[in-house]
């Protein structure tokens, strides 16, 4: 049975249709509310997102940092307090396993958000960090957070957490301790995952969700789920566990071949470096987005085609309002070039950058 996420009640209250993914239950969609509004209302406006089946693993102790560092290919101990940063996990062999964020709370408190639950994920994060002073602890299912995305965000979150200055927080940082957000002590983090300006809310009590959630709703965000999340994030290069990589299908990802280059410094001791440092040296492989013909979503992990030659492959589709149908892709790096083209189901299929809506990440910087 899955588990109930933590703003699921209210939710059900204004029409929220839910899935299983991960032994959680997600937010699908809601019963007045379409797929393309809630895209439009993240791109032009401000959405509320539940993500409250995102895994909150929590390292404590004097050797948390360096904890941190084993487990993940970015750096932790350089990490200031407030700061966040990307992170992927990989296999003793280099493969993709997981990945999400590591926030600082203080010198010796770090958060792991990523995919993955359970007591096998437990037991390997302790062993990477055999040996280190630091305790790992899994405090997801009393930590449920909501992501408020769009540019009216900095709007919304100001009006409810009064005396802060919310536009201070830069991208990817956070006030560490509880602010009152709405009568709720919380965690605010600059954050999300929707290639726009926004906010994570992580609350500190279960049961100041509803309040929360109708607060954020009186505001004027539009309530969305995954059906939304799938169309803006292809467009935003967003990678999700499952579907761009898996660690059930052969062959297994290696992380260059996402082009996700940015999150891992080879400066540092961490499991799986040994098993990427060819690619990392020279990757065999390029994340893009391609543009298809025709108006249809392709299907998952299609193939990628060049004369006649299977090249790749195409794992996540997606029918853009702004672009159209259009899939993420991996391809050999040679011919990774915008302009490059190929075939997907029959179809012609022309290589773009990735990500293809707001190249330089402006947006959520803003």
């Amino acid at each position: 049975m899955a588990f109930r996420n933590g703003f699921q009640d209210v939710e059900e209250k204004h029409g929220g249709t839910f899935h299983e993914d991960g032994g959680w239950e997600w937010t699908e969609n809601f019963t007045d509310t379409s797929a393309e509004e809630g895209y439009k209302a993240t791109r032009e406006d401000v959405s509320v997102w539940n993500v409250s089946p995102l895994i909150k693993w929590k390292f404590v102790g004097p050797d948390a940092a360096k904890a941190m560092d084993r487990v993940g290919t970015n750096k932790a101990e350089d990490l200031k307090v407030g700061g966040v940063r990307y992170s992927l996990l990989l296999d003793e062999d280099g493969a993709m396993v997981d990945e999400g964020t590591v926030y600082r709370v203080s010198d010796d408190t770090l958060y792991y958000m990523i995919n993955t639950d359970g007591d096998e994920m437990q037991a390997a994060l302790e062993k990477r960090s055999a040996g280190l002073d630091v305790t790992i602890s899994n405090p997801s299912r009393t930590m449920p957070n909501i992501a408020i995305q769009g540019p009216r965000s900095l709007e919304v979150v100001s009006k409810l957490v009064p005396g802060v200055d919310v536009a201070a927080i830069k991208y990817f940082n956070f006030i560490t301790g509880p602010v009152a957000f709405a009568g709720a002590q919380v965690m605010l983090t600059r954050t999300g995952y929707s290639g726009e300006k926004g906010y994570e809310v992580f609350l500190m009590d279960p049961a100041d969700a509803e309040k929360v959630y109708e607060a954020v709703l009186a505001e004027g965000a539009t309530k969305i789920g995954t059906d939304a999340v799938l169309m803006y994030r292809a467009e935003s290069g967003l990678v999700i566990a499952g579907v761009d990589y898996t660690t059930e299908k052969s062959p297994k990802t290696d992380p260059f071949d996402l082009s996700l280059d940015h999150a891992i410094k080879m400066d540092h001791d961490f499991v799986g470096k040994a098993g990427i440092e060819a690619s990392a040296a020279a990757p065999a492989n390029r994340y893009v987005t391609l543009k298809l013909e025709g108006a249809e979503e392709s299907g998952y992990d299609a193939d990628v085609v060049k004369d006649g030659k299977v090249v790749g492959r195409a794992p996540s589709p997606a029918v853009s309002p702004k672009f159209g149908a259009i899939t993420l892709a991996v391809v050999p790096t040679e011919l990774s070039a915008p302009g490059t083209e190929f075939e997907v189901e029959g179809r012609k299929a022309v290589a773009d950058v990735n990500p293809l809506y707001d190249n330089k990440k402006q947006r959520p910087r803003s």
